[in-house]
């Protein structure tokens, strides 16, 4: 009884073996750098092997290796002996994140809500994101968990940065930060932030300048009056001492 579950539990872990998918990288394959999967490191030099590219056989692959010569053929790649699978590869084409704009800029107003910052990234396999904010005067600070921002990624190399409610302290650089297994490249956004009050500055400006106007032509009204005034008494002295000289 002992053998026989021994031998069950053998096979089993054998199977498991076999199943386990080898992750390959492609990405530098060509016709004169292949990328070479080697079905066992048993040298068998039969042609009795039998390899299957996306569930269809290479009619000219019967070696226990089989080279990829080009980094387009992707997928999963299953060599078998005598009909029986012996092992199986994933071939994946690594391709490091690549940020296809950079460097812009976006202006949001006090009292916005919920406002988006996007961030794209070209690469595979699927990178993850991370956002930080530098302010000015201020250290980095990165964003996952501060309350006043929500991070969503989308799985097809996108993620946005949601400001949930604007305010002065939301102006900076924010900097998105992408990573996979093949590298990383981040990108820099400048957020402008106005007043809510930005949209009066022209009504007040105009006001501030009728309200000048006025207070220096009372002013000059004023001037004026004196001016009048000791015209006046001047007048009324002359008149005084020519009756007197009479």
């Amino acid at each position: 009884m002992f053998v026989q579950l021994t031998f069950i539990w053998s096979i089993l872990l054998f199977t498991q073996e076999i199943y386990a998918s080898a992750g390959v990288d492609i990405s530098a394959a060509s016709l004169s750098s292949p990328v070479v999967l080697n079905c066992s490191n048993s040298g068998d030099a039969s042609t009795d092997y039998q390899w299957v590219h996306n569930n269809q056989t290479i009619a000219s692959a019967n070696l226990i290796q089989y080279s990829i010569t080009s980094n387009t053929a992707t997928g999963d790649y299953v060599c078998m002996k005598r009909n029986v699978t012996v092992n199986n590869f994933l071939a994946i084409n690594l391709l490091k994140p690549i940020i296809p704009h950079k460097g812009h800029s976006i202006t949001f107003t006090t009292g916005d809500q919920n406002k988006e910052v996007m961030c794209t990234s070209l690469s595979y396999p699927q990178p993850d994101f991370a956002w930080s904010l530098t302010a000015p005067g201020s250290q980095e600070v990165n964003l996952s968990n501060d309350p006043n921002y929500k991070i969503t990624m989308d799985g097809q190399g996108n993620s946005v940065l949601t400001i949930i409610s604007v305010t002065s302290s939301n102006k900076g650089n924010f900097k998105c930060t992408v990573n996979n297994t093949a590298g990383s490249v981040s990108t820099e956004i400048k957020v402008r932030i106005h007043s809510n009050l930005a949209p009066l500055w022209p009504s007040l400006a105009i006001l501030f300048e009728v309200v000048t106007v006025g207070i220096i032509m009372y002013f000059v009204n004023i001037k004026a009056k004196e001016k009048l005034k000791e015209l006046g008494k001047s007048s009324s002295e002359a008149e005084s001492t020519n009756s007197s000289n009479s």
